[in-house]
């Protein structure tokens, strides 16, 4: 049996109503599941394009919108997704795990606001 050795509890989001900006990058992603520790965002990459995630912003736009502004982070993995995640251009899309780091009080309330809010508990793996 497979243990999850996550500090924190995982949830899923709808990618539509949850999305990320890396600050650096101007653009927003899809994030896929989030919690107290960090959050797993989807990308297509562009060519020979790098970026690094050094602070985010969280945007939640369901019911009234959430914005939770400079999450300071780092990159724990960036990997290709199975093949049958591919988008509609046909190119590859990638998933990249962000570690929260320094949340302040404040940011810790909105994001269990966020989740919530919009979430549901990821299935055990």
């Amino acid at each position: 049996m497979k243990t999850d050795r996550r500090q924190h509890r995982r949830f899923d989001t709808n990618p539509e109503t949850v999305k990320t900006v890396i600050v650096s990058h101007r653009k927003q992603f899809s994030v896929r599941d989030i919690s107290l520790g960090g959050m797993m965002v989807e990308y297509v990459p562009g060519t020979n394009e790098r970026f690094d995630t050094l602070s985010i912003d969280v945007i939640a736009t369901a019911h009234d919108q959430v914005y939770l502004r400079s999450i300071s982070c780092r990159t724990v993995y960036d990997i290709l997704a199975l093949a049958e995640n591919k988008a509609f251009s046909g190119e590859t899309i990638r998933r990249r795990g962000l570690k929260f780091v320094g949340l302040t009080q404040n940011q810790i309330h909105t994001l269990k606001r966020i989740i919530d809010r919009l979430c549901t508990e990821a299935p055990a793996n």
